[in-house]
């Protein structure tokens, strides 16, 4: 997450360069042979965020990547404070509780869960925990970047 792919990510994320969502996906669609899926989730955002933003960059992903979408849905039930700045433990606290599927059972699937970064996986976590409540067999986290970073400091990127 330095480089090229920090200033993408940032163009997607802080200054709405939807247009970007393609070419990213492009770079996250081979990985789909890697760990066969049945089913993908975007790491969705609280409703008020993705109002001001206009879009779900995570959703965009998906959505030009055309995997298969889960018939359910996965939800952002509560809005959370900005994850830059967090170290692992706060990020956790902070995103516990956040999420909500709604749908049908998810016995025995394998899940894609996309996103456009991953810094502690702590968003990531508790997504793929709440999927797994459902009976998903496994979670697979496929991300346009991986940030470096301290496990219990950040580097200000946002997952």
């Amino acid at each position: 997450m330095e480089g090229a792919a920090r200033r993408i990510v940032h163009a997607l994320k802080y200054r709405y360069v939807d247009s970007l969502a393609g070419p990213m996906a492009a770079r996250i669609g081979g990985l789909r042979e890697t760990r066969p899926f049945d089913a993908a989730f975007a790491v969705p955002l609280h409703r008020s965020r993705e109002r001001r933003r206009g879009f779900n960059q995570a959703e965009s992903l998906l959505g030009h990547l055309g995997w298969p979408a889960g018939h359910g849905t996965l939800e952002r039930v509560r809005k959370t404070d900005t994850q830059i700045g967090l170290g692992l433990r706060e990020r956790r606290t902070n995103v516990s509780g956040a999420f909500r599927y709604r749908g049908p059972e998810l016995a025995g699937l394998a899940i894609a869960l996309v996103d456009d970064v991953v810094t502690t996986g702590a968003t990531a976590n508790e997504c793929a925990r709440v999927l797994k409540d459902f009976g998903a067999r496994s979670v697979h986290i496929y991300a346009f970047a991986r940030a470096n970073c301290d496990p219990e400091r950040d580097h200000g990127i946002d997952d």
